[in-house]
């Protein structure tokens, strides 16, 4: 009962997910073939990649052949946090922060935030068994 709780936790976070990957498929094509390397441009680039990066990583984390890669499923979602935050930041500043935090539009709101909740949470089970791991 416990994995299959864990795979739909992984689900939910997966399908607010797959709508953000569209968005990003969408636009990181026109934004790299009008890349006038900017630093600013650049780390939007970047920002995207890690997203794709963190998808890949809860993707993963449902895959039964895949349940021992720790480290592989760590470093994927810890980008894509680090994606995200970014694109956040870049995007939107203050603003989108501030809209972050006061929970603002909660149907927009979870689209954006429920998959990061989820790649936390995952990150967290995913370092504490490379923990225990490295303690054997």
């Amino acid at each position: 009962m416990k994995i299959y709780l864990k795979k739909l936790f992984i689900l939910s976070g997966l399908l607010p997910a797959t709508f953000l990957l569209g968005l990003t498929f969408l636009f990181l094509p026109d934004l790299i073939k009008n890349l006038s390397f900017e630093v600013v441009e650049i780390f939007m680039v970047l920002s995207m990649i890690f997203g794709i990066c963190g998808y890949i990583g809860l993707l993963l984390s449902l895959l039964p052949k895949l349940e021992h890669k720790y480290l592989l499923k760590f470093t994927l979602l810890v980008l894509g946090i680090i994606g995200s935050v970014t694109f956040t930041t870049i995007a939107g500043g203050k603003r989108a922060w501030t809209w972050v935090f006061n929970i603002e539009e909660f149907d927009e709101w979870i689209i954006w935030v429920w998959p990061l909740i989820v790649s936390i949470v995952l990150i967290s089970l995913n370092g504490r068994k490379l923990l225990n791991k490295n303690e054997e």
